[in-house]
């Protein structure tokens, strides 16, 4: 079991990030030890890390807790999680859709600053 520390450090998120997640109902809410300390169990932090890599493909929170509100997939019994897949699929669509028109967006850029490079490398 970790401390709320434990995982901060191990996930790179604050422990106010943390409790953020769990007040906002994107992480689930950990165990308690003496009705007080939240303690962490290696599953909670492999989710933490799943919720991170989904924030880190710039996701929203909005999107995330969409996703994560229904709890595990694998868990869930067969027939009941056609709709669950359907309304994941979807999410998960409109958002690499959006990160597609991000990265035409940042090929542009990256064109434009290497222009302005050989430019700058002309003059000197």
């Amino acid at each position: 079991m970790f401390t709320i520390g434990e995982v901060a450090a191990k996930t790179g998120l604050s422990t106010h990030t943390l409790r953020y997640y769990e007040k906002q109902e994107i992480i689930p809410f950990p165990k308690r030890v003496n009705g007080k300390d939240r303690v962490y169990s290696e599953k909670d932090i492999t989710f933490i890390n799943f919720i991170c890599s989904l924030k880190s493909t710039g996701m929203s929170l909005e999107n995330i807790k969409e996703i994560v509100k229904d709890g595990c997939i694998l868990e869930k019994e067969i027939p009941s999680i056609s709709g669950l897949l359907i309304r994941r699929k979807e999410i998960l669509q409109k958002h690499l859709e959006k990160l597609r028109v991000q990265k035409t967006d940042l090929e542009e850029i990256i064109k434009l600053t290497e222009n302005k490079i050989a430019a700058y490398n002309s003059m000197l």
